[in-house]
């Protein structure tokens, strides 16, 4: 008797992770799609501020920064022009020396979304994953990295590198596109670690890599 060949084994639990992504996916879609009060009411107001109210509180926000550390990847990449028509990277590379400088030990920084695809337009917000410690919770947290007075439309998600790993682990939508699209502009190592471990998960799970990029594409 012929000796079959064995199966791999795929863990039970793929078949839930995909789903729970696909449904995350879905609704991320629509949400892009669908134009809030809320967004306008923040463009507006970014760009009223923007305008007129910052002018003497910019202007030592607006000394070039010399001092970027070897492991920072500001010269890498464009982002395109804000409304304003600021580099988006210059003054990005501006927000982060302000959340460090509030306490933040950062690691790893990752731009996400349309600015990351290129396909943003110059009212497009600049999607932030920030990796670090000694960030607070709750209402703070939104304090905390809040971009005023540089005012570029920063929207954080921010976690810990534990926090990190196990929403690779979940298969989290965060987490899956900033491994396939994320634009990873400051690191201290951390991301080639978290890369091997996603690498890892993609045999043990069997992902399609080429249908999990083509539909974390429109998000």
């Amino acid at each position: 008797m012929k000796n079959l060949p064995k199966k791999e084994f795929i863990p039970p639990e793929r078949g839930i992770l995909l789903h729970r992504l696909e449904v995350e996916l879905q609704k991320k879609t629509k949400e892009k799609y669908r134009v809030s009060p809320k967004k306008i009411l923040e463009r507006s107001l970014r760009k009223f501020c923007a305008l007129l109210l910052l002018k003497q509180l910019r202007k030592q926000m607006d000394q070039p920064i010399n001092n970027w550390a070897p492991r920072s990847r500001f010269h890498e990449f464009y982002l395109g022009e804000d409304e304003l028509g600021r580099d988006v990277m210059a003054e990005l590379a501006k927000y982060i020396e302000l959340v460090k400088s509030r306490g933040l030990h950062v690691h790893t920084v990752v731009v996400l979304g349309s600015r990351a695809k290129q396909r943003h337009k110059p009212h497009s917000d600049v999607d932030l994953l920030v990796i670090g410690d000694n960030s607070p919770k709750g209402l703070r947290k939104l304090l905390f990295f809040s971009d005023w007075p540089i005012i570029i439309g920063t929207q954080v998600i921010a976690c810990t590198r534990d926090e990190f790993l196990r929403w690779l682990e979940e298969l989290s939508l965060v987490a899956v596109d900033s491994m396939y699209y994320g634009k990873v502009i400051l690191d201290d190592g951390f991301w080639s670690m978290a890369k091997a471990r996603f690498e890892n998960i993609e045999r043990t799970y069997q992902l399609r890599k080429k249908r999990l990029i083509e539909r974390m594409r429109a998000v």
